[in-house]
């Protein structure tokens, strides 16, 4: 495998994309309030901050027997999250490690994102009854917005989060109460860093990248990120990278011209690259 590099500047104002996510976090607040689908109950998950880590310590509601009680939103916040700036939000994932008592029916009464303080978006809630083992339950996706628009300032701030409340429909006849139990609650954000404006590649600023025996070698001069793309404009890989040298496999990279887009601390150096 033969390979030539050419030097190529890109201009300012391009924009380069590459999907990336944070994730899974933890929240650090956790409480319990009223909100659209709590109604009047009294019935709180207790304690809240028993959500924080997957440890199997719970925090835990009670269900009058034959009585439909649901409970009060149990609202997870202060997640931590570092979004870039440059950044535009594609989606987000929340999960729920929950579990209920056996042979119970208790089920999701709603599941909404809180955004700057305030419950919003589409009600996430489904119809299914709880597991009665420690199972996490996945709501939103890669690419779902929950019904709202997102900032990187919005998903950063220590009040973005997520409320939720349960609902037990059992009925035993005996006068056990249910017990419903939530281990642990994170989210991840997916999102495309888009920086613009940028300037092009200086002279004194290194890239060393070659082709060798079907690895893209790469020895990248501080951290950044790396884009490679057909003429054609197909994308072929992307990848975050620490200072250092780097070896990527090129097993399912087609043998043609290649664009190599390297982005550092606001520079753009882009190299030709020839795989053969």
């Amino acid at each position: 495998m033969k390979n030539f590099i050419l030097f190529l500047f890109l201009p300012a104002g391009c924009t380069l994309f590459c999907q990336s996510s944070e994730g899974p976090l933890n929240p650090s607040s956790a409480a319990n309030t009223s909100c659209p689908f709590a109604f009047s109950s009294p019935t709180d998950y207790l304690p809240a901050g028993n959500i924080f880590a997957s440890d199997n310590v719970y925090a835990t509601a009670s269900h009058c027997d034959c009585c439909d009680m649901n409970t009060r939103c149990l609202e997870a916040a202060n997640f931590g999250f570092s979004i870039p700036a440059t950044a535009t939000i594609d989606g987000i994932v929340v999960e729920i490690e929950k579990k209920a008592s056996a042979n119970s029916m208790v089920q999701d009464n709603g599941v909404r994102i809180i955004k700057g303080g305030v419950t919003t978006g589409t009600d996430q809630a489904t119809p299914a009854n709880w597991p009665f083992i420690d199972t996490y339950s996945t709501y939103g996706g890669p690419a779902y917005l929950w019904g709202t628009t997102w900032t990187p300032a919005d998903i950063n701030a220590a009040n973005f989060g997520i409320a939720f409340a349960s609902i037990s429909y059992t009925c035993f006849g005996n006068g056990t109460p249910v017990i419903s139990s939530i281990d642990h609650i994170r989210i991840t954000v997916y999102y495309t860093d888009m920086t613009t404006g940028m300037s092009s590649v200086s002279s004194d600023v290194p890239l060393d990248v070659h082709v060798s025996s079907g690895q893209l070698r790469i020895t990248a001069p501080s951290d950044g990120m790396l884009k490679l793309t057909s003429l054609l404009g197909q994308e072929a890989g992307c990848w975050k990278l620490n200072a250092g040298g780097h070896s990527i496999a090129l097993a399912a990279v087609r043998p043609g011209i290649y664009t190599c887009v390297y982005y550092t601390s606001g520079t753009v150096i882009v190299r030709k690259l020839l795989i053969e």
